[in-house]
């Protein structure tokens, strides 16, 4: 018996198929199911971006198209070890001991996460937060500018010789935001090996507007 069901439009991950008479003989021959626009979010996470050694990044940019009612959130980290976590678990004392990722993935199930035997946090010392979303308008291409006079400063710390981007997609079911090609400048060298600023003054005794004084000094 062939049959076509529809429903209303909607975001779904999961679709399960179910007998209403479980006792009789049945089988089934062939199933599609089909869905149509845009799914109103997703994201794109890259593997961890290997440079080789420590570099320092400047800018990024972007090229692709951003509908209205869409919006994309772009952002990076970056870091100097090849895992951005650490993976620990709890000791007979009660203290946590760091494993390996493999470890972590193929021992301990989730029964074991849920009772907070296991647990998985950034690993601080040698990795960046998320970095802010980066605006679409200022880091979009432009054919006109002049070599790399386009793009916005990419705003996770360096140098450091790993990089993540994440890109988050918002659509509105009909139309969707693209993104063709995404470049960034760096530098393999530091433009200095170590920056002292000072700011003065350095407390106010008052609400009113204040000017500051920020002074740099590199060591090139």
């Amino acid at each position: 018996v062939d049959e076509d069901v529809r429903f209303d439009t909607q975001d779904l991950r999961w679709i399960t198929l179910r007998p209403l008479d479980p006792e009789r003989n049945w089988e089934v021959a062939e199933l599609e199911v089909y869905g149509e626009g845009f799914v109103t979010r997703t994201a794109y996470r890259t593997n961890i971006l290997d440079f080789g050694r420590p570099v320092t990044w400047s800018k990024i940019r972007w090229q692709g198209e951003l509908p209205e009612r869409t919006r994309v959130a772009l952002r990076t980290r970056t870091g100097n070890s090849p895992q951005p976590f650490r993976y620990l678990k709890v000791d007979r004392t009660g203290r946590f001991d760091e494993v390996d990722r493999k470890t972590y993935n193929n021992t301990y199930s989730s029964q074991s996460r849920s009772a907070n035997k296991v647990k998985k946090q950034l690993d601080q010392e040698n990795w960046s937060f998320w970095s802010p979303a980066y605006e679409w308008e200022t880091g979009l291409r432009d054919e006109s500018a002049a070599t790399w006079a386009d793009g916005t400063l990419l705003l996770s710390p360096s140098p450091t010789r790993y990089l993540q981007i994440e890109v988050l997609f918002f659509s509105d079911r009909d139309v969707a935001p693209r993104i063709d090609q995404l470049e960034i400048l760096l530098s393999e060298t530091s433009a200095a090996s170590q920056v002292v600023g000072e700011i003065w003054p350095v407390e106010t005794e008052n609400f009113r507007p204040q000017t500051f004084t920020y002074v740099v000094r590199p060591v090139l």
